[in-house]
Formats: structure tokens, C-alpha cells, sequence
């Protein structure tokens, strides 16, 4: 629907899309723009795009650290409701332990996040909600809840659960960028095996 472009033909597989434009009308730029407000990232034929699945790592990794330290002390809040040592001489040491894993998980929300976020908006504006859409609202409302929680010093926090989900999310799609790369380079040795004739 951009104007100047005439036809746009998308392979998921590939992660390519071949678009064909009026440079009259259109620059390659602005048909990047166009691609990274549906939601998705895009780069113009020529300009590679820095590794991916590497950057995806080492955002995972940050976040798993943190994520992991997050769980450790949530379960240590659990553990003394569940045994019963909840008190009021331990509510001092409750209230810093939250007050640690808000801190933790404003990052891990805005590392892993921001990216599903996007897309989940994206897909919202156009009328179509997906996955991500889903994602973005589970995890920014147990985000949202919980800090309007904390502050008011009433109910319970879920900072964990918002930090978890969208961890195990990112693995997902870390194991789904793996996998795609692999397929990838075994049907590109697949194919130099196909004689020319």
C-alpha cells in the first residue's frame, strides 16, 4: 500500500523480501521505514545486517544473569510465606529483597521486551494481533501490576513472572534462529550439489 511500490513478494524462509518500486516515487530508505513500522527489522539489498542471532545472545545472556538472580530471590520471598516465618521484625528484609528484584527486572523487561513489544503493537495497529501481541500484554501488565503494587504497598508482586516469561520466550526464539541457520546452511550445501545441467 506504499505509494511507489508496485508489488512486494516476502519469503519468511528466507528472510527476504524483494520489493519492486518507482524510484520516482520512493527511495529504498523509506521502504525500510515502511517494513520496520509492520513491526519487523529490515536492512536494503547490499547493507548486511550485524549478526542477529549473536546479538540475540548476548541480550539473552544479560538477561538470564539477572533473570536467574530474580527467581533466587523471589524464591526466597515464597519460602518464608510458605514455612510460615512471615512477621513483622522480617518485613524490613522482605521489602529490600522486592525492592531488589524490581531493580533487576526493569532491564530484563527492557532487554528482552522492547522488541516483542514492538511487534505485538505493530500487529495490534494494523488490526491483526499476534503472538507477540499476546506476549506484550501478559508480560507489561504483571509489570504494570506489580509496580502499582509495590508503590502503593498493597498485593502481591510479579516482577518474576514478567522477567520469566519473556526469558523463556527469548530462548525459544534463540533455539528458532538456531535452527532456522542450520537448516539454511544444509540446503545451501544441498543445493551446490545440484549439477549445473
Amino acid at each position: 500500500r506504499t505509494p511507489g511500490v508496485a508489488a512486494a513478494n516476502v519469503s519468511f524462509l528466507q528472510r527476504e523480501a524483494r520489493v519492486t518500486y518507482d524510484p520516482q516515487q520512493v527511495t529504498p530508505k523509506r521502504v525500510v521505514n515502511r517494513v520496520r513500522q509492520l513491526g519487523y527489522r529490515a536492512w536494503p539489498e547490499g547493507k548486511s545486517a550485524s549478526d542477529e542471532e549473536e546479538a540475540h545472545w548476548n541480550r539473552l545472556l544479560i538477561s538470564g544473569v539477572l533473570t536467574m538472580h530474580i527467581m533466587v530471590l523471589s524464591f526466597m520471598l515464597y519460602f518464608r510465606q510458605w514455612t510460615g516465618r512471615a512477621s513483622v521484625e522480617t518485613e524490613w528484609l522482605s521489602h529490600i529483597f522486592e525492592i531488589m528484584i524490581m531493580v533487576m527486572s526493569v532491564p530484563t523487561i527492557f532487554i528482552l521486551g522492547l522488541p516483542i513489544l514492538r511487534a505485538g503493537v505493530a500487529g495490534l495497529l494494523r488490526g491483526r494481533p499476534n503472538t507477540h501481541t499476546l506476549i506484550a500484554v501478559g508480560a507489561f501488565s504483571a509489570f504494570g501490576l506489580s509496580l502499582r503494587n509495590f508503590f502503593a504497598g498493597q498485593g502481591g508482586i510479579y516482577f518474576d513472572t514478567a522477567a520469566v516469561l519473556l526469558f523463556l520466550v527469548a530462548v525459544g526464539r534463540w533455539l528458532g534462529m538456531r535452527a532456522h541457520k542450520v537448516s539454511k546452511e544444509a540446503v545451501a550445501r544441498l543445493w551446490e550439489r545440484v549439477p549445473p545441467e
